[in-house]
């Protein structure tokens, strides 16, 4: 009859937009110097947050189900931030007992993959965008953040400092030359809240790096585009022609003077 053979052509037209879906998720490849990162759950954030006495740890602490496949997930995100601590990047306030950092992560990106950003955006485009990323599990998107995506110096309970492994340092060595590329490749989440007694995500050499190479990849408009810091930046010219890229180019070396590099 006419209705089950529609119903049959639907289900082919679904089945085939799932397997092109897949097909392009197993050919997303992060380049070699980049194959050691790890990419985070929201699902597992989320567990975080609910969690007692629980928080960001560093990689090396994270249990295999934190992590995700790159290659499968249907949304990657990589996060800028500034670190609050040297060895726990995270620091727990009164407000957010599992740490400021998680907490404002996990509900920024509530805002999209929940049902908290239903309804939200400008126009009916961003809107449709909105309700269908609200659909997508927490298991499906997976987060690109440093602390807990690639090995780092830790703290033990007695205040020691805990090493890298040979091979963990080995492996941090490899790709921390080649981080910047994640801020050209994915969306970038800009989380710029910091302590008070911690100096501005502005102020950060690395941060302001993270910025400019996301926004000249494209990259700050999904997840980023009305934060502040974003909405103040220089914007790059259309084309490289003319005095437009000069003054960009002023700008930004401007902007970089007064920026401060060092381990945070």
């Amino acid at each position: 009859s006419s209705p089950a053979k529609c119903t049959n052509h639907l289900c082919v037209v679904i089945a085939t937009a799932y397997v092109l879906l897949l097909w392009r998720r197993r050919h997303r490849h992060l380049p070699p110097s980049l194959q050691g990162c790890k990419f985070v759950r929201l699902e597992f954030l989320r567990d975080l947050c609910s969690g007692p006495g629980l928080g960001i740890r560093r990689c090396q602490d994270l249990p295999p189900e934190a992590f995700g496949d790159p290659t499968k997930a249907q949304v990657l995100i990589v996060v800028s931030h500034r670190w609050m601590n040297r060895h726990t990047c995270d620091v727990a306030t009164s407000e957010f007992p599992q740490g400021l950092r998680l907490h404002t992560m996990v509900q920024k990106l509530d805002m999209h993959f929940s049902s908290l950003g239903i309804g939200k955006g400008r126009g009916l485009g961003e809107r449709w965008r909105r309700f269908c990323e609200s659909l997508i599990s927490g298991r499906d998107v997976l987060v690109f953040f440093d602390f807990m995506s690639l090995p780092q110096q830790g703290i033990g309970s007695d205040g020691v400092v805990l090493p890298r492994s040979e091979e963990d340092e080995a492996l941090f060595r490899q790709c921390l030359p080649h981080m910047g590329v994640l801020y050209s490749m994915f969306p970038v989440l800009v989380c710029e809240e910091v302590t008070g007694t911690v100096a501005p995500y502005t102020e950060s050499g690395w941060c302001f790096a993270e910025l400019q190479i996301a926004l000249l990849g494209c990259q700050l408009d999904k997840f980023s585009s009305t934060c502040d810091v974003v909405r103040q930046l220089a914007r790059p010219p259309h084309s490289s022609e003319g005095d437009e890229l000069q003054r960009f180019v002023d700008a930004t070396n401007d902007s970089l003077d007064g920026k401060v590099f060092q381990e945070e």
